[in-house]
């Protein structure tokens, strides 16, 4: 008797180390698999963003959010990573922060000589969203603009973004932000300075 009961123990112990070994490889298969693409990229770990800022001021309200940009903006302008302009960055809703350029130097240039100079002669053609500088009647900003203009844009992104978070799918129409974000130049800024930066250029 006592013979079979160690007979029966060895069967069941060999049965549940080949019951291991066989969910191990099939483990192991599914790491070679490659990623289902009908998966939500919000399930995905490596899809969500970060900014370097975002941990430590994860519990702030947008309001003290919106302070830190401003003071980042500020030494941005002391270190030289932007010029002196003004900005100004509100609390839209709940959940969402605008920054707004609403002054440059007077030796700041937004528009690219070789726009103005065609705008001056095609006025027309401007007015209505035709011609090389618009693409469907929407304007070609970095055909338009200065490399000037797209670097004050590109560093305010960079500052506001330090505190966001970002799970969004846009495939799925899934959107899981801290906050949205607008970042632009003022239109009466950019309506002002397309005149004066015209009016200036050689006959």
């Amino acid at each position: 008797m006592t013979a079979i009961m160690i007979d029966l123990e060895a069967i069941l112990k060999a049965r549940r180390v080949a019951a291991k070994t066989v969910f191990q490889k099939e483990v192991a298969a599914n790491d070679d698999r490659k990623p289902n693409p009908y998966t939500p990229a919000y399930c995905d770990p490596n899809n969500e963003f970060r900014g370097t800022k975002y941990d430590a001021t994860r519990d702030l309200p947008l309001t003290e959010v919106c302070k830190r940009i401003r003071q980042d903006i500020k030494d941005a302008i002391t270190g030289g990573r932007l010029p002196k302009v003004k900005v100004s960055v509100r609390k839209r809703d709940y959940r969402a922060v605008t920054l707004m350029v609403t002054e440059v130097p007077d030796s700041f240039r937004l528009y690219d000589p070789e726009y103005l100079a065609w705008a001056r002669d095609n006025p027309s053609d401007d007015k209505y969203g035709n011609g090389p500088y618009y693409d469907y009647g929407m304007p070609l900003r970095g055909q338009r603009m200065t490399a000037e203009y797209e670097n004050v844009l590109e560093v305010l992104t960079e500052i506001a973004q330090a505190y966001n978070r970002d799970n969004s799918d846009s495939m799925t129409d899934y959107f899981d932000v801290r906050f949205y974000k607008t970042i632009e130049f003022c239109w009466k800024l950019t309506h002002r300075r397309k005149d004066e930066e015209m009016a200036a250029l050689p006959a």
